[in-house]
């Protein structure tokens, strides 16, 4: 039981933008006294999915990440903007998620050579 869980903690650096959306959240819901399950899906599940399939080697799992950075950046673009900007958070989820993709896909294509070589 104990290895499960210190498997699970060892991996948490792995998730750090889901992990720090879902904590922004939850302090936003419990802050404004609003429990509604619509931004737990629009702004945890796509950053979720994405380090999930680009911890599994799935290089095409930053796509949700990166369209999540363009949402941000869209959605500060419109006119009646209300709070404070997410351009930066946009660009910086494009940056982190487009780096992250790119190594897995270059990890993904040196063991593919070293299979071929085997």
């Amino acid at each position: 039981m104990k290895s499960r869980i210190a498997s699970y903690i060892s991996k948490l650096p792995r998730y750090v933008p889901s992990t720090a959306m879902l904590l922004l959240i939850i302090f936003l819901c419990v802050s404004l006294g609003e429990y509604s399950f619509k931004p737990l899906v629009i702004l945890y599940l796509p950053l979720l999915a994405s380090d999930y399939f680009l911890d599994n080697g799935k290089s095409l799992g930053a796509v949700p990440g990166i369209l999540f950075g363009i949402y941000s950046i869209l959605d500060d673009l419109k006119p009646p903007r209300v709070g404070p900007s997410t351009f930066e958070i946009g660009v910086a989820l494009i940056i982190y998620y487009a780096v992250c993709g790119i190594r897995v896909f270059i990890k993904n294509r040196k063991t593919a050579k070293k299979q071929l070589k085997a």
